[in-house]
């Protein structure tokens, strides 16, 4: 690595000298310069004492294995409002040895499409922060009656479509032992399009978003333990177009938490909510589906504000050739205005 990168290890390791060595304490700090430096492994090991160390001395000796350049994952599945459904993610780490990452994204089902691109470069003297720019586009099918009165496309006009065209400039910092918490400000323009047989409609939306998150889950998939929470706050206008220029402002909150009661048995409490003031069509929260709430069609619910509380109790087991199965009763509860 390069001498800045090399100096960020050397702080991070600095405190151990000359101390017992606490396993937890030193497998948190592998795991943060692995975050921070986008290392593939940060391999260590413990060599014998140099001669007059003393008899209880050892020496850890680290060495930093790049990550990999690039991947590609694909992913296919099925499901009963959706249908069949495609994923492609592209993911290129440390190009050139800058320390740049670049992802890009795109999946479809039977009422979505979307793609996007992210390019996000570290902050050389503070690894951990830096700039992000994304760029997305989405095209949502609505097979919903609304409940409530919007001026985009009032009435009950089932299969309309709402696509969007997003860029955002930001910048981010990751905390935390493992880099498990990130805080992140950003601006934002956004072009809304409001289809609908003898309708078009399009304007232009500016905003502004702080948010904050936490996940120290212990996986990503299938997780048996830890806490996630998520919290946004948007600021926006809509600029002059076809539909009336205002402002707008939005909120939202997750917290969820993972308890287990032994190797197959947990809990499960999911508490979310969102809410608006003057959203457009747009930035309403899409809701239903197994994901968000039992009982409900996918993507079936559009509203402006809403809070969902969760409780389940996880049933987990260990199947052949190293796969994890996960059934979960759950009782669902939300709450729309």
């Amino acid at each position: 690595g390069k001498p800045l990168r090399l100096n960020y290890l050397k702080e991070l390791m600095t405190p151990l000298l000359d101390q017992p060595v606490r396993t937890d304490d030193l497998q948190r700090r592998v795991a943060l310069g692995e975050e921070r430096l986008d290392l593939g492994e940060l391999r260590w090991r413990q060599s014998p004492v140099k001669r007059g160390a003393g008899p209880d001395g050892v020496e850890l000796d680290f060495l930093p294995v790049p990550q990999r350049k690039q991947s590609i994952d694909a992913s296919l599945g099925y499901e009963s409002t959706l249908g069949g459904q495609w994923g492609l993610a592209y993911a290129a780490r440390n190009l050139a040895g800058s320390g740049l990452g670049f992802d890009i994204q795109a999946a479809r089902n039977r009422l979505q499409e979307e793609a996007s691109a992210t390019l996000r470069g570290p902050f050389r003297a503070f690894p951990g922060a830096g700039l992000e720019l994304h760029v997305s586009a989405q095209e949502q099918r609505l097979e919903t009656a609304f409940a409530f009165p919007n001026p985009e496309l009032g009435g009950f006009p089932f299969d309309a479509r709402i696509r969007t065209v997003d860029g955002a400039l930001g910048a981010y910092i990751r905390f935390g032992d493992e880099g498990t918490g990130k805080l992140s400000l950003e601006a934002g323009q956004r072009q809304a399009s409001y289809l609908y047989p003898g309708l078009d409609l399009e304007r232009t939306e500016r905003t502004g978003t702080f948010s904050g998150e936490w996940d120290d889950f212990d996986r990503v998939t299938l997780p048996s333990q830890g806490l996630l929470l998520r919290a946004r706050a948007s600021y926006g206008r809509l600029m002059a177009g076809d539909l009336a220029q205002t402002d707008f402002s939005s909120a939202y909150l997750r917290a969820r938490g993972l308890w287990p009661l032994n190797p197959h048995l947990g809990l499960d409490l999911d508490l979310e909510g969102g809410t608006g003031n003057q959203l457009p069509l747009d930035r309403w929260w899409v809701f239903g589906g197994t994901s968000t709430l039992l009982g409900s069609d996918s993507l079936s619910i559009l509203a402006p504000k809403f809070a969902a509380l969760r409780f389940g109790v996880p049933i987990r087991f260990h199947g052949a050739l190293g796969l994890n199965m996960e059934v979960e009763p759950r009782f669902d509860m939300a709450r729309f205005a």
